[in-house]
């Protein structure tokens, strides 16, 4: 059985490039496989010079489409069809196109994109917004709904005159934005079905809410996302880092060390000075300040100008989505470690250091001394592969030519850099010293 939907998503896609406009992915949904891909208008190309590259290339999209197949001829999803069971239909629908709108919107920081509350409308409602149909051959299409021409949108517009005697209006969603550079993360996500960071899950509530004009919440989402990550990152230095156990972390993160505190007290502490530098900390303790004042006593910001309340939710944001990094580059430490020990001894070189750049974008950095040798151009290409393979084992979504980088440096010069699958020679090595005294 086959069942095919089309959701709204109103939003421009920008790429760099026309080709990068029809993103697709394919997921598994209880025990049934999907497809998806967006439906819309034909590309477009700015020509203006002060347009990015990376937004030359734009394309409307008007709806995802997602088609859904089951081989189990006594399966959910058949059995809903064939027992006209709408319901259990919309149900299992709506958990997949959520699982889809869910990842668009907290990966790719889509504000406009809601997950659907199946209990707020009737199941034919949905179905016929949906344009839902089914085939038993995939070519055969049927509706579920009598094609009247009615949307959603229609539905609730007409419900909305009656209940209230207004007149015929049009009731339009807002267009946001999605880079094409989003969608590796995106289909992972939904792929996965993955719950997104704190970090990334408030830094798009706060968006949405900037979006509308509500800088209140925008600044209470990004205080509580500040909130969380500090504690996140604090737990992980602490415990990583500096080997604490859990009652002693316990013991000095608890809640009587407030937010304040461990912004102005702890980080500047344990952040180095570029990170501090990268940070408004006098904008971020003034976030907070409004925050606790907002929430505890007069339910609404200070009398300043719009344009420093954005700054200051800013301000917020950019350190927490910093520390969110810094925490999962620290959980990531042991393992680097594992790996960085395992190359030094297969290949009887120094440990390389193993920095986490995005994501699952490594680079490592071999340095050697001039008391060693340093490494041929066949050593090196043999130390990339195995270190790559390290990685690839326990992720499996590590792709070397997209997420190694390895820098081979003699003392303080790079002398050769392995990037997008290619060794480069950079410099000359110089020959080992002999020992002192020789």
């Amino acid at each position: 059985m086959h069942v095919r939907m089309r959701v709204p998503l109103h939003v421009y896609l920008t790429a760099p490039s026309k080709e990068q406009l029809f993103p697709s992915l394919t997921f598994s949904h209880q025990g049934c496989s999907a497809t998806v891909t967006l439906a819309g208008d034909d590309p477009l190309l700015i020509e203006a010079r002060d347009v990015p590259a990376e937004q030359r290339h734009f394309r409307r999209i008007r709806h995802i489409e997602i088609v859904v197949h089951e081989d189990q001829i006594d399966g959910p999803l058949t059995a809903a069809i064939r027992a006209d069971n709408r319901n259990d239909l919309v149900a299992f629908l709506a958990s997949a196109a959520n699982r889809v709108l869910r990842g668009i919107r907290n990966f790719g920081t889509v504000t406009n994109v809601k997950e659907v509350r199946v209990a707020d409308f009737p199941p034919d409602d949905l179905l016929a917004e949906w344009r839902v149909d089914f085939s038993e051959d995939d070519e055969k299409w049927a509706s579920f709904v009598k094609e009247d021409g009615l949307t959603l949108a229609d539905v609730l517009t007409q419900r909305l005159m009656r209940e209230h005697g207004l007149r015929r209006r049009t009731l339009s969603q807002p267009t946001a934005e999605l880079s094409a550079s989003a969608w590796a993360e995106i289909e992972e996500a939904v792929q996965d079905n993955l719950e997104p960071s704190p970090e990334r899950e408030f830094l798009t509530n706060a968006l949405e809410h900037v979006r509308v004009g509500n800088l209140r919440l925008a600044l209470i989402e990004a205080v509580v996302c500040l909130e969380i990550v500090v504690s996140q990152f604090l737990r992980a230095y602490f415990e990583v880092t500096k080997g604490w156990s859990k009652t002693r972390i316990q013991r000095y993160l608890n809640p009587d060390i407030t937010l304040s505190t461990r912004v102005g007290l702890l980080l500047e502490i344990v952040l180095s000075k570029d990170d501090l530098k990268a940070i408004d900390g006098d904008r971020v303790r003034a976030g907070i300040g409004w925050r606790n004042k907002a929430v505890h006593e007069t339910g609404h910001l200070p009398e300043v100008q719009e344009k420093e309340v954005r700054q200051v939710i800013i301000a917020v944001l950019t350190l927490a989505l910093r520390l969110g990094q810094k925490r999962d580059e620290t959980m990531a430490t042991p393992e680097n470690r594992e790996i960085a020990e395992l190359i030094a001894g297969k290949h009887a070189v120094p440990p390389p250091a193993v920095i986490v750049l995005a994501g699952r974008i490594k680079a490592v950095r071999f340095r050697f001394f001039f008391d060693v040798a340093f490494p041929s151009e066949e050593q090196m290409r043999a130390i990339v592969p195995d270190l790559a393979a390290e990685f690839a084992a326990r992720d499996p979504r590590f792709r070397p030519n997209e997420h190694l980088h390895v820098w081979f440096e003699q003392f303080t010069t790079v002398v050769a850099l392995w990037t997008a699958g290619e060794l480069k020679s950079v410099a000359k090595p110089l020959p080992a010293m002999p020992p002192i005294g020789q």
